[in-house]
């Protein structure tokens, strides 16, 4: 799991520190047209992936837990070639002069090239994450992510000394990544391969067929989720403009680098669930790791919370004025935590109409909502539909539990949230600055230590995460013994 963690975790650092130093180099009106190519392409992306890389994990981990490598194998590589002829016919339906997408969105012809790599890029790198995190071999992710995620600096670098930071430099600059990471994950994967035996290439239709089965029903529910998401940015900038589109993209980068959290977490629980024949197991795991991703994102979504105005004013002092909206955004956050971890249990069961209902009811009134609440109120607009859209997703997701007969720690998760706000907010009020913001993190885990809700089994998850199954056992005496010195457990 560090594997996957780190590969997920730096590059959004990095790119967060991307954004952080063109903010402070450059105006709104650029972070803007950047935010809109960034998502536009998101949705392109999300379009023509057809969603293989969900649909392929369920059989990977089948493959895996069966030690069948030559069906890993195969699946692998016709999912790769599918992708690519899709995220290719996509791109061409978008540029085509028939259909005329690209004009009647505004987008620039010098933006064509850098929305084809990212879109490729993008499809190419979650299916060979798919692959590697199935195989249980994540830790491959981290160099090409992380080389990937450090090119883009030079070229910024240069165009802010040279003062030649124009919209295309500066995307040419960010789409570096998707080029670098594609290329550089594909020779790792290609070195996979040659380690196993077992035809790369066979049974094309029939693998193609499989994964759409896995795929295909969550595709629709996956487009529309992507504009419940990805849609309010457009909107501002289509109605707002650039300089708003600016203010409202920093808050989401912010808010997405939490998300990145839980994002590591699924990515792993997904194949682990697709590998069990038994409910018992599954249940234990799934509620060990909404657990966990309470643990592990909470109290941070907390700092930032109470702390918003600190984390943007880095960007520089003319985002001060998106406090509001990240904190709204913020508020949806626990109930994202919860929702995204049992989406991919109900994925892993195949009960694909549920998550199709899941999808639909979130994400229409979401849309609908941007469509009415941005023309009004711009950003904040947006910021409330998003998170009445989470608050209508966990409210389907627990109908849905219940359905499935899912006993869960309800009140643990709870405690688990109200603690660090409920400290984000006492600290706050005392104005002890950014002080107050590690005050938040440090006191949050030692309350959960003291009420017992910080257990010895979550203390060997956390240490699984960054080490061995060999000397877990040996360290997590050290910590406790620690623990127990300093009477924190």
């Amino acid at each position: 799991m560090v594997g996957l963690f780190i590969a997920e975790f730096v590059p959004a650092i990095l790119s967060y520190l991307f954004l952080l130093l063109l903010s402070n180099s450059t105006s709104v009106d650029l972070i803007g047209v950047l935010g809109f190519v960034i998502t536009l392409s998101a949705i392109l992306a999300n379009i023509s992936s057809l969603e293989i890389h969900v649909g392929m994990k369920r059989f990977l981990g089948q493959s895996i837990s069966e030690n069948d490598w030559s069906t890993f194998k195969q699946i692998s590589s016709t999912s790769i070639l599918f992708v690519l002829l899709t995220s290719v016919s996509i791109l061409l339906l978008f540029v085509t002069p028939f259909v005329n997408f690209s004009t009647f969105l505004g987008v620039d012809d010098s933006f064509i090239p850098i929305i084809v790599i990212i879109v490729i890029g993008s499809n190419l790198q979650k299916v060979f994450t798919a692959i590697f995190s199935s195989a249980l071999k994540s830790s491959s992710l981290i160099f090409p992510s992380v080389l990937a995620s450090s090119l883009r600096f030079p070229p910024l670098l240069f165009f802010i000394f040279q003062n030649d930071l124009t919209e295309t430099n500066v995307l040419w600059s960010y789409a570096i990544f998707y080029a670098v990471i594609a290329i550089s994950t594909l020779i790792l994967i290609t070195l996979l391969f040659f380690r196993q035996d077992g035809i790369s290439i066979k049974n094309i239709f029939l693998n193609i067929k499989l994964v759409l089965k896995g795929s295909l029903s969550n595709w629709i529910n996956s487009v529309i989720g992507i504009l419940g998401t990805k849609l309010n940015l457009l909107v501002v900038f289509s109605t707002h403009g650039a300089s708003d589109a600016g203010l409202f993209f920093i808050p989401f980068v912010i808010f997405g680098i939490l998300m990145m959290l839980v994002n590591s977490i699924t990515q792993i629980i997904h194949p682990v669930f697709s590998g069990f024949k038994d409910s018992n197991p599954e249940l234990f795991v799934l509620k060990r790791t909404l657990k966990l991703g309470f643990l592990t994102t909470i109290p941070l979504c907390s700092v930032v919370f109470f702390y918003a105005d600190s984390i943007l004013s880095i960007f520089s002092n003319q985002f001060l004025i998106s406090n509001d909206t990240l904190s709204i955004l913020l508020i949806s956050f626990p109930l994202m935590v919860f929702d995204g971890i049992l989406f991919y249990l109900f994925y892993a069961r195949g009960k694909y109409a549920y998550i199709f209902y899941i999808g639909i009811i979130t994400n229409i009134p979401r849309i609908l909502l941007y469509l009415i609440l941005i023309p009004e109120l711009g950003n904040i607009g947006g910021a409330w539909a998003y998170t009445i859209g989470a608050i209508i997703q966990t409210g389907i997701t627990l109908f849905f539990v219940k359905k499935s007969n899912i006993s869960l720690q309800y009140l643990q998760y709870f405690g688990l949230v109200l603690i660090p706000f409920s400290l984000g907010f006492i600290f706050e009020q005392i104005n002890l600055g950014l002080f107050g913001a590690v005050l938040v993190f440090i006191f949050s885990y030692i309350v959960f230590l003291k009420l017992k809700l910080f257990s010895e089994d979550d203390i060997e998850n956390y240490l699984q995460i960054f080490s061995s199954k060999e000397i877990v056992i040996k360290r997590k005496k050290r910590v406790i013994n620690f623990l127990k010195y300093c009477k924190l457990y």
